[in-house]
């Protein structure tokens, strides 16, 4: 099977997939990962989004291969240009 179908596959799932791993590592990590960062953002393993909220305000986030969930998630981050690409 073609990698991107089996990534369209389980992408409604990887969330609660990752839930365990979320809340126990990363999302701990992820306020400090961006603190004092500034200017353009590249998040070339953007996934679902779980970094949108925790850029700065005024950053401009650059990122590929956009999903559907992608632009909900866009809405959590703050004020922040899109670029895809």
């Amino acid at each position: 099977m073609h990698k991107q179908g089996t990534y369209d596959r389980i992408a409604r799932l990887y969330d609660l997939l990752d839930l365990p791993f979320e809340h126990g590592r990363y999302k701990p990590l992820r306020g400090a990962m961006f603190e004092g960062v500034s200017g353009t953002l590249l998040d070339a393993g953007v996934g679902t989004g779980r970094n949108f909220p925790f850029y700065p305000r005024g950053s401009e986030g650059r990122w590929n291969r956009p999903q559907p969930r992608h632009a909900e998630a866009r809405k959590t981050a703050p004020e922040c240009p899109w670029y895809t690409g």
